[in-house]
C-alpha cells in the first residue's frame, strides 16, 4: 500500500507540474563584455559549457542575467546561431526562455550588445552577463500540441 501511495503521489506531481520533477543539470558561465567603444557596433560575447558535456545533451531552457554600466542603453539578444532567426531579445535585465529547446547543449550561447546610435563612446561600455543552461534529453512535442515556444 506505501508503494502505491508514493507511486500515486509522483504520478499525481508529474500531473500537476505538467513535467517529471527531478532536477535538471545545468551550467552557469559569468563574464563581461569586451569594451563596446562605437555605437551601433554589435560585441559579441562567448559563453561555453565550461565542461565537455554528452553528445545527446539538449538546451532544454536558456536564462540571461545582465549587469553593469548602464549610463547609455544597451540592447542585448541571446543567440545560439548569429543567424537573426537563432536570437531572442532581452529586454531588461534578465530574461528566461525555452526558444532553442533540442539545441545541442555543447553549442555555445552568445550574447550580442549594441549601443544605439552611431559615433564613439567615451568612456567605453561594459557589460556583466551570466547564462545558465538547462540541459538533458530533450522530448519530441506532441502532436496535440502545435503552440510555438516562447
Amino acid at each position: 500500500m506505501k508503494l502505491f501511495r508514493a507511486w500515486a503521489l509522483g504520478l499525481l506531481a508529474v500531473l500537476l507540474a505538467g513535467r517529471p520533477v527531478f532536477a535538471q543539470p545545468a551550467y552557469t558561465v559569468e563574464q563581461s563584455s569586451p569594451p563596446i567603444h562605437t555605437r551601433g557596433v554589435p560585441v559579441v560575447v562567448a559563453y561555453t559549457p565550461p565542461q565537455p558535456l554528452p553528445n545527446s545533451a539538449a538546451m532544454l531552457r536558456v536564462q540571461v542575467q545582465l549587469s553593469g554600466q548602464t549610463r547609455v542603453p544597451v540592447q542585448a539578444r541571446v543567440c545560439v546561431d548569429l543567424q537573426a532567426p537563432h536570437c531572442m531579445e532581452v529586454n531588461g535585465a534578465s530574461a528566461t526562455t525555452s526558444r532553442f529547446y533540442g539545441v545541442p547543449a555543447n553549442r555555445p550561447v552568445y550574447l550580442v550588445y549594441t549601443v544605439p546610435g552611431e559615433g564613439p563612446l567615451d568612456p567605453n561600455v561594459y557589460v556583466r552577463g551570466s547564462v545558465t543552461v538547462w540541459y538533458g534529453q530533450a522530448s519530441l512535442p506532441s502532436s496535440r500540441s502545435s503552440e510555438e515556444r516562447p
